[in-house]
C-alpha cells in the first residue's frame, strides 16, 4: 500500500502541472510546481529507491496532459512532443542529479540551472518541439519578470523561475526546522536585484499607426468568404479607408482559389481601384512545393515563410527552411516563437507585423499560449508588434510589457496607437545567458566525469 501511494505521489504533481498549462492561459503555476517537484527530487535527502520510475511517471503525467492540444495537429506529433519532452528533460535531470552528487550542493544546483537553460536555449534556437511549447519556463503569466527580458531574454525569466522554485522546496524541505534553512541561499536573488537596479528600457522613439485589423474566422480547410470582407470594407468611407494600412491574416488567401466564386476578384478590384495600402497572406498546399507568404497590391511577395511547422509544413524530422531574402520586421505564425531569428528580423525603429491563423488551436487556450509568446519578442527587442490573426488573439505588444488584445468575435477592427521602440540589451548582443549557460553546463559535466573516473 505504501508502495502504492509513492507512485500516485509524482502522478498527481505531474497531472496538476499539466492541468495548470492546459486550462490556464499561462504555464507559469505549472512551471513552478514542475521545477519545484523536481529540486525536492534531486534535493531531498530522503529520496527514494524508486527515484526513476517516479521522476518519469512525473514527467509524463506533465507533459502528457500539459501538451494534449498538440492533438488537435496530430496524434503523432502529440505523441512525438511528450516522448521527446520525456526524454530530454529527464536526461537533463539525471545529468543534474549526477552533478549534485559528485560536485556537492552549490555546484551541483548551478549545473541544473545551466543544463535547464542550455536545453532551452538549442530548443528554441534550433528544434522547437511544438508551436507553443517553446522556451516553456518563460510563459509564465506574470509581470514581475519583465524588467529581466529586455537584457537576458526568456532565458533569464527561466533562470528567475527556478530560482524562486529552487527556493520554495527548501523552505519546504525545512519548514518545521527553519533555523536549518541557510540564509546564504538567498544570495541567489541578488544577480535579479542588481539587474532591476541597472536596467534601463528607455523609450528612444514613438509613431503613431492606423492599421485596420481583418480577422475572417475562416475555419479550417475552409475558403475564406470574401464576400463577407468586401461588405464589411465597403461599408467603410472610402477617405476614411484610405487613412488606415489594411491588414488580412496569414492563409487568407488559399490556392488554388475557386474560381467558381468571383467575390475575391470583388474585393482585390475595390482595394486596387481605391488605392489602398493593405497586405493579405497567401499560402499553395500543393504537395510538391508548400509555400506561405506575404503579398501586397503588387503581386509580388515580400515576405516568405522560413521556420516550417514541423509535421504540418514539412516532415517531422526535416529542418527544411526556405532561403530566400525578405522585408524585414515581418513573421509569420510559428516563426514568432524563435528568439534570435525574431531578433534577427525586427528593425527596433519600425513597427513588426506577426500574421498568423491559429484556428487549428480550436477551443483550447493554446492560441493564447502561441499570443503571449509575442509579449516577451517584443521586450526582448525593444520593438511594438502588430499581431494579424484569422482566428486567436489579434492584438498590439508593446516593448513596456503591455499587451492590448483586440475583440475576436470582430471582423474589422480600426486601432490608432503608438508604435514604441527602444535599444536593448538582448538586441543588440543576443541571448548571452543561453549562451553562458551552454558553455557552463558542459564544464561542470566534464568536471563532474572527471571527478567521478577518479574515485
Amino acid at each position: 500500500m505504501k508502495n502504492l501511494l509513492n507512485l500516485i505521489n509524482p502522478i498527481f504533481f505531474g497531472t496538476l502541472c499539466g492541468f495548470s498549462w492546459l486550462y490556464f492561459e499561462s504555464f507559469g503555476w505549472g512551471i513552478f510546481f514542475g521545477f519545484a517537484y523536481t529540486f525536492y527530487w534531486l534535493t531531498n535527502p530522503k529520496e527514494p529507491k524508486n527515484a526513476t520510475i517516479h521522476l518519469l511517471l512525473f514527467l509524463l503525467s506533465w507533459f502528457g496532459l500539459g501538451c494534449i492540444n498538440l492533438t488537435s495537429y496530430s496524434f503523432k506529433i502529440y505523441a512525438f512532443a511528450v516522448g521527446s519532452f520525456t526524454i530530454v528533460y529527464g536526461i537533463t535531470f539525471f545529468l543534474a542529479h549526477f552533478a549534485f552528487i559528485r560536485l556537492g550542493w552549490f555546484r551541483g544546483v548551478t549545473s541544473f540551472f545551466a543544463l535547464v537553460i542550455a536545453i532551452e536555449y538549442l530548443q528554441g534556437e534550433f528544434f522547437p518541439l511544438s508551436p507553443w511549447f517553446a522556451l516553456g519556463n518563460s510563459l509564465v503569466g506574470f509581470n514581475f519578470p519583465n524588467f529581466i527580458v529586455p537584457i537576458f531574454g526568456v532565458s533569464g525569466v527561466s533562470l528567475f523561475v527556478l530560482i524562486i522554485s529552487f527556493l520554495i522546496t527548501e523552505i519546504f524541505l525545512h519548514f518545521k526546522k527553519l533555523k536549518n534553512f541557510q540564509p546564504i541561499k538567498l544570495i541567489l536573488i541578488i544577480p535579479f536585484l542588481m539587474i532591476l537596479l541597472i536596467s534601463n528600457n528607455e523609450i528612444k522613439s514613438q509613431k503613431l499607426e492606423k492599421v485596420l485589423v481583418i480577422q475572417p474566422q475562416t475555419q479550417a480547410n475552409q475558403q475564406t468568404d470574401f464576400g463577407k470582407i468586401f461588405n464589411e470594407l465597403s461599408s467603410i468611407p472610402i477617405e476614411e479607408l484610405k487613412t488606415y494600412q489594411i491588414f488580412f491574416p496569414e492563409s487568407f488567401v488559399s490556392l488554388p482559389i475557386d474560381t467558381s466564386q468571383n467575390t475575391y476578384n470583388d474585393l482585390r478590384t475595390f482595394l486596387i481601384k481605391n488605392n489602398l495600402e493593405y497586405f493579405y497572406g497567401l499560402v499553395n498546399e500543393e504537395p510538391e512545393y508548400y509555400s506561405n507568404q506575404i503579398f501586397t497590391a503588387s503581386k509580388k511577395p515580400i515576405y516568405t515563410k522560413q521556420k516550417l511547422v514541423p509535421d504540418v509544413e514539412r516532415n517531422l524530422f526535416s529542418f527544411k527552411t526556405n532561403n530566400l531574402k525578405n522585408s524585414k520586421n515581418m513573421a509569420i505564425c510559428y516563426e514568432s516563437i524563435y528568439p534570435n531569428y525574431f531578433r534577427v528580423i525586427s528593425d527596433s525603429t519600425a513597427l513588426v507585423k506577426v500574421f498568423t491563423n491559429d484556428v487549428w488551436f480550436q477551443n483550447t487556450t493554446a492560441y493564447s499560449h502561441h499570443a503571449v509568446l509575442l509579449k516577451y519578442r517584443a521586450l526582448e527587442n525593444g520593438v511594438t508588434i502588430l499581431r494579424i490573426a484569422n482566428s486567436g488573439l489579434s492584438g498590439v505588444f508593446y516593448p513596456t510589457g503591455k499587451m492590448e488584445i483586440l475583440p475576436k468575435e470582430k471582423i474589422t477592427n480600426q486601432i490608432n496607437f503608438t508604435a514604441l521602440s527602444s535599444q536593448t540589451f538582448f538586441h543588440l548582443h543576443g541571448d548571452v545567458l543561453g549562451r553562458i549557460s551552454l558553455f557552463l553546463s558542459l564544464f561542470l559535466l566534464l568536471f563532474a566525469f572527471v571527478k567521478h573516473i577518479k574515485y
